[in-house]
């Protein structure tokens, strides 16, 4: 499972064994015991990866057997926009801050973390 976590100044991904259900359950358990809101609903979630990594081409080859749960589409020359679809936990249903989980296969949750580990470094480069 990847979990991305938007905070108000940046995105933050982990690679979780935790299956999406249990990670969810355990979210919904901490806010009732916190007595804090919950909202939990299906979305999809975005975030750019430098364009030019050569893993790329192997998520692109991956992806032609999994594109209803992961989408990509060209943001400029220099980026790629990476779309996941799953589950949106946040405090109102309009928040920008949150958590949001996606349950794809292995090899391509591994494959989306590298490469998005690559491409902050390639923005703490360039930033």
């Amino acid at each position: 499972m990847l979990k991305l976590t938007y905070t108000d100044a940046d995105v933050y991904i982990e690679c979780l064994s935790t299956p999406i259900e249990t990670a969810i359950a355990q979210r919904v358990t901490l806010a009732l015991r916190c007595g804090e809101t919950l909202h939990v609903t299906p979305n999809s979630a975005s975030f750019l990866l430098a364009a030019h990594l050569p893993q790329l081409a192997q998520l692109q080859q991956l992806l032609k057997s999994h594109s209803e749960a992961i989408a990509l589409a060209p943001a400029d020359t220099d980026w790629v926009e990476i779309t996941l679809y799953g589950s949106w936990l946040s405090s109102s249903p309009y928040a920008h801050e949150g958590v949001f989980l996606a349950a794809l296969p292995v090899a391509i949750e591994r494959l989306v973390y590298q490469l998005w580990q690559a491409s902050a470094c390639v923005q703490g480069v360039r930033g």
